[in-house]
């Protein structure tokens, strides 16, 4: 298929130029003439010795590689996805614990693939230097609006 269609091009551009180069007239008229029957010559053998046995194997093959290729698309969009929910969510509580007044805070989110077809936040883990009454006030806001209850937050208090 591939010599095939290099075949067309290059009759094309010979085509091209001989017709450029012909003066006005009927000698013009005849090397279009030419020209048209050379390609359409041309078209007309390459349809006559068409493999459609080895055409069929490459369509498959193609049509393969294009299930994997959105299966592979699929998989990173997810992996995006998950990347992403658990970094705005770190940034949601970072933000929450700075406006409590705590200045350090690392955390780290897991999420899990809920029936619904999203990711959830499932579990968090934080770390840095609060006081209980700010630890609790976070622990509030992250179970009230993340749905991460205490039982799945992880909060380790840094050496001062």
């Amino acid at each position: 298929m591939k010599n095939y269609v290099m075949q067309i091009c290059a009759l094309s551009v010979f085509c091209g130029i001989a017709l450029s180069l012909t003066p006005e007239g009927n000698v013009k008229r005849m090397t279009g003439l030419c020209c048209m029957l050379l390609l359409m010559i041309s078209a007309l053998s390459a349809v006559r010795s068409f493999d459609y046995s080895a055409y069929s194997l490459e369509l498959a093959r193609y049509r393969e590689l294009g299930h994997e290729l959105a299966d592979g698309a699929e998989e990173r969009s997810s992996r995006l996805e998950r990347l992403l929910i658990e970094q705005e969510c770190a940034d949601y509580i970072q933000k929450q614990a700075a406006a409590l007044g705590i200045k350090e805070l690392h955390a780290e989110i897991r999420v899990r693939w809920d029936t619904a077809g999203i990711w959830v936040p499932e579990a968090v883990r934080l770390s840095g230097s609060f006081s209980a009454g700010q630890r609790a006030r976070l622990q509030a806001l992250i179970a009230a609006d993340l749905g991460i209850d205490d039982t799945h937050q992880e909060w380790i208090m840094d050496e001062a």
